[in-house]
């Protein structure tokens, strides 16, 4: 679907945890196939804080019932953490990356920051 995407001369954004080098890799190739730029942006909080972020965040659909019932059977806290800790690991081995940080309460500065980085 992106490549069909990029090929009608459309921007794609994938917003999207991904912490294996082979799915960025894919991705990566399909821009390059399609004649696209690829960009790695990675929004990025402190470890506690973005665990708390999940805990607050509050999504009452089907989707996100689903989802904090699956990161709650694969160990809650635990697993994010380690998710956080897999996503700087991989950040660090993709030299393109760069990290937005996107600190509570400030939308603006994230999404201004996220614009200076996509120029």
């Amino acid at each position: 679907m992106a490549s069909t995407h990029l090929g009608g001369g459309r921007n794609v954004i994938l917003p999207q945890y991904l912490a294996r080098l082979d799915e960025i890799d894919a991705f990566e190739k399909v821009a390059h196939d399609q004649g696209a730029d690829f960009r790695e942006v990675v929004l990025l909080d402190h470890k506690a804080e973005s665990i708390a972020r999940f805990d607050r965040r509050r999504d009452d659909s089907a989707w996100g019932k689903h989802n904090r019932r699956l990161v709650a059977l694969q160990g809650g806290p635990v697993m994010l953490a380690a998710m956080y800790d897999q996503l700087l690991e991989i950040s660090q081995l993709r030299p393109s990356a760069v990290v937005v940080r996107s600190e509570l309460e400030a939308v603006e500065d994230t999404y201004a920051a996220l614009m200076h980085v996509l120029r």
